[in-house]
Order: C-alpha cells, then structure tokens, then sequence
C-alpha cells in the first residue's frame, strides 16, 4: 500500500494490480507542496511484544533488560526492574518504544542495546534512517498519541497494530525534517517553563476563592469587615450577660461547674486572665487588637458543653438517626440518608442533637470542619468521631461557625497539638481556644455581611 498526489489529490494504491482511490477524506490537513502523506507501514517496521512467564525473568540483573509496560517509562527515561536470560520479541537501540495497552502513548527512545518487550509495549524501528528523522518521528507520535487514546479498544484501553500501521503521516523533505526538530528542541524549554507557570496558575485560580474567602473571614472577627457603631450594647456586658446565664445552667443541674474555667476581663486597656486565684495579664499573648467594645474570651466561656459523640453501630431502621462525619458534605446533610443507631433513654438525653448546636469532625480527612444543626425535625444523635459545641443563647452561632472557618481557629488547632504529625480536635483545645466577640448586634451584622459577599464570590467565581 503507498499513497500519492495527483492533480492536487490524494490516492492510496493497494499492492501492483489495485486501483488507486482518492483519501482526501481520510487526510486531516494540507501540507506544503513539497511534503508528502504516507502510511506509517511504508516507512516504519512495527515490533509486537510478548508476556514472559514468571519463571523466564528475573530481578538480579541477569540477561537483557525486560521492559513490561508504561510504568517503566518515565520522564523519558528507561526505568530498568527486571531482566531475561530468555528473551523472544527484542528492541534494539534507537528503536521508539511506544505503550499501547493499560496507560497508551508513553513515548521513549532507546538507549539500550537490547531489551525485551512485553505485550504492552511495541516498538518502531525505521525502514530506512537515511530517509526519515527518528526524532521527527516521536514529535509526530506526540502529536497524534491523543488519536490513539480516543481509538483505544476493551475494559483496559489498548491499541491494535493496524491502529498503528494505518496512521496518515505528513512527511517533509529529509532536510525540513531535521531543521524541524532542531527548531522545536529550541521551544522545548520553554514549553515546558510554560507548563510550569500554566500549573501555578491553574492552582493559583483553584485556591483564590478559599484564600479570599479566608481574608474576609480574617477581617471579620479582626473588627474590620463593618463599621463599629458605639451605641452598640459593649461585649463586656454581654458576657456578663452569658456567665449570668451559665451560673443559673448550673444552679439547675442541666450543666456542670468547671472549677478550672478561666475568666478574661479588660481593665487599663489591658486584657487579664483569671483562673482560680491567679490573675495573669495576657495582652502580648493576644494574637491581634479588637475594637474596644469587643472582648476576648475562651470557647469554654460562651458555650453549655463541648463533648464527644455516641458510640454505636449504624442501623438500616430505627428510631434515632445517627449522625456521622460522612454524612456532612459541604455544610449539607441529608438526613434520610443518615442511618439509625440503637441508644436506651437515659444516654439519649445526652446526646440528642438540636437545632443551633455545631458539630466539628475530630479525626479524619475532614478534620476540624464544623456544621451548624438547622431545621432538625427528626430524632438524631452524633457519632464518636463527631465533637458537639453548644453555644449559649447570648451567643450567634452563626457568627461562631464563621469563627470555625477563619484563620485563627485553624492557627490555634496547629498550635495546640504541635508535634503530633496532624491538627487533633479534643474538647481540652477547643475549649481553650481564645475567640474574639463582638457585641451581640454587630455579631449578626458581620453574618449577613459574610454571607452576602460569599455569595457574590461563588456567582462571579462560578464556586
């Protein structure tokens, strides 16, 4: 089979005695005058590999080198495991290795004297070198190795000898050939400089909506997302206001008293902290300024309870749903997918979930990632890998969850558990984690203001 041009068309001429038929169908391109299409099979002779058994091959660099598959090329290079002492179908130097099944279209020139082939690779050794430019011959291959992706056949992609020996070439002149490939190893570096920085950006874009979500959330509990309104009731009385409320909890026995709980207060511009009898000024330990009506103060102090989850099989049936970290995505759950648990009454009362509370994953991928219970209208506890936090009702827990989001929550977590290989959430740190409060008024302001520009971010982004 060869083709040829006549009268500004193409024709494909099987054997001596074929008549020649017209491909201007099957050509993809024009090429200049002086260039010519041929078929691979014309100018290449293909080399089909062969599987050795376990008992033909071996690791210790006895015999030929034994190349098996995609997996030893690498980065244009020949990764070297395995050797026969009894080879059968052999590639030989400057023959183009090609992958054709499992991972199709790693593309390498041989450097070795020999090696074996298995049935995953095949190699093209050109007719004649003085005709046609092996380097041309890999820069074509590259070009069209996405043709032979898409053409790739069964359950493990593979392709066919005829796959190969079909293909259209354009084929230059010998000279063009050459200066061809002398011109592109000049762009090489820099296409691959191109990539890299293409790569950056690529990563720069997938991470600008977080990292700017992150600024504002950083902004926010800073005091410099909205404006500060000096009418505002001050946060100092506010948690007055909450430890008020903590100390009838207690009285009631629906909460226990933490003799250890610290107590932060503002007194000459200075913030102190007290735990016991001990008063320790904690100004320099303060991680940035706040608005003078805001206040500091520990996650202990604004909350109920923070305690671990219930521990227990899941269910196809029951009663009680039991929430799982694996049923969260993307601040989303949805409940009739979450199984059921069996848990008798009196540890019910524990850990049954209502609406306000935030769970927080504590071990795991998800790790620290937290989820607000809204509109719960079913029966439903949480698992041991799950944390519950409940705010107090002074407390937005809205504006709590933000908390859980932004930078200074994440910076804490690393803080405490330094030297662990990984952040752990345990109720010990998330109790002890220092949180700036706003007064209860502006609390709700920067929640809608956050939620707002979030939602500007994910229209103009497309998040």
């Amino acid at each position: 089979m060869f083709t040829f041009r006549k009268n500004g068309h193409f024709y494909e001429k099987i054997g001596k005695k074929g008549e020649p038929v017209c491909i201007d169908d099957e050509i993809p391109f024009d090429i200049p005058d002086t260039w010519e299409w041929c078929k691979f099979e014309n100018i290449i002779e293909l080399i089909s590999g062969r599987d050795l058994k376990k008992t033909q091959y071996n690791d210790l660099n006895k015999g030929i080198p034994y190349v098996t598959g995609a997996s030893n090329i690498i980065n244009n290079q020949l990764l070297i495991n395995r050797w026969t002492e009894e080879p059968a179908v052999i590639a030989i130097k400057k023959d183009i290795l090609l992958s054709c099944k499992g991972t199709i279209g790693k593309i390498l020139i041989l450097n070795e004297d020999k090696v074996h082939i298995a049935r995953q690779i095949m190699s093209i050794r050109l007719i004649d070198e003085t005709l046609i430019n092996r380097e041309y011959i890999v820069i074509f291959l590259m070009y069209y190795v996405n043709n032979l992706i898409n053409i790739a056949k069964s359950m493990i992609p593979g392709i066919s000898r005829e796959d190969v020996l079909k293909i259209n070439i354009p084929l230059p002149p010998l000279n063009e050939q050459k200066r061809m490939v002398k011109e592109i190893n000049k762009l090489n570096p820099l296409i691959n400089e191109y990539g890299i920085n293409k790569k950056k950006l690529d990563k720069l874009n997938s991470e600008f909506p977080d990292k700017l979500k992150s600024s504002i959330l950083q902004e926010a509990i800073q005091g410099k997302l909205v404006p500060q309104d000096s009418n505002d009731e001050p946060a100092s009385v506010l948690l007055e206001k909450i430890r008020d409320e903590k100390e009838r909890l207690i009285k009631e026995k629906k909460i226990k008293r933490n003799k250890n709980e610290s107590y932060i207060f503002k007194e000459n511009n200075h913030f102190y902290e007290k735990i016991g009898k001990e008063v320790v000024d904690i100004t320099n330990d303060l991680p940035f300024e706040i608005p003078g009506n805001w206040m500091w103060c520990k996650l202990e102090n604004i909350t109920s309870n923070i305690h671990y989850g219930y521990t227990a099989s899941a269910q196809e049936v029951g009663d009680v749903r039991l929430l799982r970290i694996t049923d969260i995505h993307e601040n989303n759950v949805n409940w009739d997918s979450v199984p059921y648990c069996v848990i008798s009454e009196d540890k019910l009362a524990n850990y049954i979930l209502r609406n306000r509370d935030i769970v927080m994953a504590r071990t795991g991928g998800t790790i620290g990632k937290s989820y607000i219970i809204n509109n719960l209208n079913k029966k439903a506890v949480f698992a041991s890998y799950l944390i519950r936090i409940i705010p107090l009702k002074n407390i937005n827990e809205n504006y709590l969850k933000q908390f859980f989001e932004s930078p200074l929550f994440w910076s804490q977590l690393r803080d405490n558990t330094k030297g662990t290989g990984q952040p752990n959430v345990n109720a010990k740190s998330l109790k002890n984690l220092l949180i700036p409060i706003p007064p209860f008024i502006e609390q709700e302001i920067i929640v809608n203001k956050i939620e707002k520009i979030f939602n500007e971010i994910n229209l103009r982004l497309k998040v």
